[in-house]
């Protein structure tokens, strides 16, 4: 019975604890039975005392809201109260704020629970989830393989069938880079759409909390919760919806069995009946934005990391924090944020202006050619071993492994943009690929109806829920 109830979504839960069906009790203890037995890293924090003892407050409640019942995992750089927020570094293991993030007060307000805290790339710098201090978050497609990050307990334990929903945050990709890799639907809303109070943030201007989900009415259902009440959107018609096809530099240089999935998704949406329009960004465009992004996130890191420690005392100094950091690859960012040579007032103001310019021509390509949103592979290579944390190999030749993986997912998080990552099938050896969908600033519902009428004639893949929890088993996908 557990494998199957935890096979529901979001919705499918409300919904039988409402028939009464199920308690949440019930549900809640199927769902932590899954979370002892998993072997993958999802999860940094789950106390089965605290989930049992909220279920069943939720089961006695007059009061039920729209999210009832509904257990959602939490990665560990946003603050729920009664668990410690750790943001995966060794200094704050035991470090509880004893405060709810503003997102999560609307989540539990409407009637959801805290699975627990998921593991995640230390203080949320880096793409792969591999963890020294916590452990490695660990692919459920391929255990072997990353899940992608920072969000990447929350996109495990999505697709491991471990809850039903994640609550992430993402800078460059950190929500829809492990939604591609675990074949998940992963959101990022535009900026200021989603309040920011109570999570450790990297960059206050990219920054934003994000959804990782099984179904695109589960991403509307919470997106509905925290931000825009109302009726749910309708799958959008595609016969004339036309989509942006940014060839430069988007679709070049991609692992070829991820590109054939990604063009042969591509080829459907025009059968389908949308335009395709190819769209190709200014020359250089991609090397100006990825360094004045990195300019920008260093720059506000350095006092994002403080005012969030100084906000949620007691808590370890900055300089504590920084002396404990378990990645090699995170204390060398941090000290090229923090150090000497750290970036000036002036270069930060270059680099701010410069972003403006360029998200200001972007729109005007997207208002000019009538564009619903640009369409591209959200990463560009499927899942990697973990071995690959400094570099990996596309097509024979060597690249590094950060800047590869956010190149894709890098703009619509510098530029403020709605992004949402689509499961778009499966490579030839079985691994995810992801297809990202980039609206306007501030075209959240369309974007979703978009998302909504893709789910309709693509369902996306998915692991069998009795294996996909444990990698000691061969996983196995559901339709085979």
């Amino acid at each position: 019975m557990c494998d199957d109830v935890a096979a529901w979504s979001s919705s499918a839960a409300v919904n039988a604890i409402r028939d009464r069906r199920i308690s949440v009790s019930e549900y809640a203890q199927c769902l932590l039975r899954r979370c002892a037995e998993e072997s993958l890293g999802a999860f940094v924090s789950c106390d089965e005392r605290v989930v049992l003892d909220a279920a069943a407050q939720a089961d006695t409640a007059d009061r039920r809201g729209p999210l009832h019942g509904v257990l959602i995992a939490v990665k560990d750089n946003v603050d729920v109260a009664g668990h410690p927020t750790t943001a995966g570094t060794p200094a704050l293991r035991a470090h509880n704020p004893g405060r709810d993030a503003e997102i999560w007060r609307r989540l539990r307000a409407a009637g959801a629970l805290a699975l627990g805290k998921t593991n995640m790339h230390e203080l949320a710098v880096g793409i792969t989830g591999n963890n020294p201090g916590f452990g490695p978050v660990r692919n459920p497609w391929a255990a072997d393989r990353f899940a992608g990050g920072s969000s990447s307990g929350s996109a495990t334990a999505v697709a491991a069938f471990l809850a039903p929903a994640g609550l992430g945050t993402d800078t460059g990709g950190s929500v829809r880079i492990p939604a591609a890799l675990c074949a998940v639907f992963g959101y990022r809303p535009s900026a200021g759409r989603y309040p920011q109070r109570g999570l450790l943030l990297l960059s206050r201007t990219r920054d934003t909390a994000g959804f990782l989900t099984r179904t695109m009415r589960d991403i509307v259902l919470l997106d509905s919760v925290v931000a825009a009440p109302g009726p749910a959107p309708e799958p959008v018609r595609w016969a004339g919806l036309r989509l942006g096809v940014p060839r430069r530099p988007f679709w070049e240089g991609l692992d070829p069995s991820l590109a054939a999935v990604a063009e042969r998704r591509l080829e459907e949406l025009s059968s389908a009946g949308a335009v395709l329009v190819e769209a190709g960004l200014p020359a250089g465009a991609g090397a100006s934005l990825a360094r004045d992004a990195m300019t920008v996130a260093l720059y506000e890191a350095a006092w994002e990391i403080p005012y969030y420690l100084a906000q949620t005392s007691p808590a370890p100094t900055l300089d504590e924090v920084l002396a404990q950091v378990a990645s090699p690859g995170v204390r060398a960012a941090l000290n090229d944020a923090l150090g000497p040579a750290r970036a000036s007032a002036a270069d930060y103001r270059a680099a701010c202006e410069n972003l403006s310019r360029l998200a200001g021509a972007l729109s005007d390509h997207q208002r000019a050619q009538r564009l619903a949103a640009l369409v591209y592979p959200t990463t560009p290579l499927p899942a990697q071993p973990f071995a690959c944390e400094e570099s990996v190999v596309i097509d024979g030749r060597e690249h590094p492994t950060f800047p590869t993986f956010i190149r894709n997912t890098d703009w619509a998080g510098v530029l403020g943009l709605p992004a949402l990552s689509l499961p778009a099938g499966l490579t030839a050896d079985g691994l995810p690929v992801g297809l990202e969908l980039c609206a306007p600033a501030g075209a959240d519902a369309h974007l979703l109806q978009m998302g909504c009428a893709y789910e309709e004639i693509w369902p996306p893949p998915a692991l069998e829920p009795a294996t996909a929890h444990r990698p000691g088993l061969l996983p196995k996908v559901l339709g085979r």
